[in-house]
């Protein structure tokens, strides 16, 4: 076998722009999985930051915006300012124990891609205060009315507050499964928590911001099968009938909904730096070694 040698030469700037310009690339296809992102800023409260346009609107009692960021207790060990983006966190939304209220939002076809690809992510900072006689939800496009158009629903155990989630084969509700995970939130205490869904696995994550502690993660292997929904997208809860008996019951931040499975790099959440990093830096280092070998 013959093989071409090519001879070595200097790396010319435009070859680094177009290293450059692959990196940006990749960053622009991660910003676009983005559907929806509420951060509850001050002056900002119900809007998506996105750029969708998927404004919040409120069911119940309004929850209370708290702005900015408590110095102590509940809710101030939420990032600020945000990993990845370095955007400043300056407000959250209150659901307390005595606040009989979430959010909503109508799709009207902005949530399909979900469907047609069979994948998604949730994330969102939460601060949980009261289990009693509720199933809190944290983000849903799951409703109970006489016209049921039900997908999927993230949020916790009331038994032991553990992550769990409702996967929707159809929009009756009819082909559906609960998954339960072992990843539990205690009270009063701040946490980073995600959902990611493909076509075979549900991986729940959870990380405790209030002591410090390593993204924790578990994968659960499934075939229930994903429908897309005309449901309204709910944070705090779910729509419909049940919602008083769905809410949460403490604070609520930075929830987001991706139309793609995202990697840990790219939660809304600080994280060690994993073997995909190291890979990815070996990558660009094998980039450079071969741009200087171009002729």
């Amino acid at each position: 076998m013959h093989i071409n040698r090519l001879p070595t030469q200097s790396i010319r700037p435009f070859d680094l722009i177009k290293v450059a310009s692959m990196f940006c690339l990749v960053s622009s296809w991660a910003n676009a999985a983005t559907l929806a992102h509420w951060r509850f800023e001050d002056t900002a409260f119900l809007d998506d930051s996105s750029g969708g346009g998927h404004t919040l609107g409120v069911v119940g009692t309004s929850p209370t915006q708290v702005t900015p960021l408590p110095s102590s207790g509940n809710g101030s060990a939420f990032s600020n300012p945000i990993p990845q983006s370095g955007a400043s966190n300056t407000g959250l939304a209150d659901l307390g124990t005595s606040i009989a209220g979430n959010f909503t939002v109508a799709d009207d076809g902005w949530m399909d891609s979900i469907g047609t690809n069979g994948t998604f992510t949730l994330e969102a900072y939460v601060n949980l205060e009261d289990l009693s006689n509720i199933n809190p939800w944290i983000v849903s496009q799951y409703e109970y009315t006489d016209a049921d158009e039900r997908s999927f629903a993230f949020g916790v155990s009331r038994d032991d507050g553990g992550l769990r989630a409702i996967i929707a084969g159809n929009t009756d509700g009819s082909d559906r499964t609960t998954f339960e995970s072992s990843l539990n939130l205690a009270f009063n205490r701040d946490y980073y928590v995600a959902l990611t869904y493909d076509s075979s696995n549900i991986t729940f994550y959870l990380q405790d911001l209030t002591n410090g502690g390593a993204l924790q993660s578990e994968n659960v292997a499934h075939s229930q099968s994903l429908t897309g929904s005309a449901a309204n997208v709910a944070v705090g809860g779910w729509d419909g009938t049940k919602g008083p008996d769905e809410r949460w019951r403490g604070l609520i931040d930075e929830v987001r909904i991706s139309d793609t499975v995202l990697s840990s790099s790219e939660f809304l959440v600080a994280v060690p730096e994993s073997s995909s990093f190291v890979l990815m830096l070996g990558g660009f280092s094998l980039c450079i070694a071969a741009l200087r070998r171009r002729s």
